[in-house]
């Protein structure tokens, strides 16, 4: 074989390699960038009945969804609500604190990220999980003062230090 044959050979073989890699990757990691093993904590989290906890009046406002942080695929699953008009913001607050010692979650102290500290962790699947309570305020996504959303996701640092 010519050195010209063997190089092109070479470079076939390198691009074929590749390609089975990249192949090999594509069914390893979903659309969201998550692997197997992170779309199923997505789903476990997802199947925590914390997620569904709403106090009295409360209504879910959207089918709940989970998957994985684009950026940084961490799992995680979230529900929104509504509460009614004469339920306080402390009421809600409060109606979770109780719910999150209930069932074996420990307050996150507040953080740059979570400044309000509605923030709750514990250990699922043996890592740390983090359940947040965040209002609308500021964000895209909600219209609606009395909207929030319930988010369990693989925990952050701050919820790692709460369930050592």
């Amino acid at each position: 074989m010519s050195e010209v044959g063997f190089a092109l050979l070479s470079a076939g073989l390198a691009l074929a390699g590749g390609l089975a890699v990249a192949g090999v990757r594509a069914v390893v990691v979903d659309a969201s960038g998550c692997t197997v093993e992170e779309q199923r904590l997505a789903a476990a989290l997802a199947s925590l009945p914390a997620l569904g906890l709403h106090p009295p009046g409360a209504r879910a406002v959207k089918r709940p969804y989970s998957g994985c942080d684009r950026d940084d695929r961490i799992p995680y699953a979230v529900q929104g609500f509504r509460h009614g008009l004469t339920t306080s913001r402390a009421d809600v607050a409060s109606f979770y604190a109780d719910a999150a010692r209930e069932g074996g979650w420990s307050p996150v102290p507040a953080s740059d990220d979570e400044p309000d500290g509605r923030c709750f962790a514990k250990r699922i699947q043996g890592i740390a999980a983090q359940f947040c309570v965040r209002y609308s305020d500021g964000r895209e996504t909600m219209t609606d003062h009395h909207e929030y959303e319930i988010e369990i996701a693989a925990a952050y640092q701050d919820a790692q230090d709460a369930v050592r």
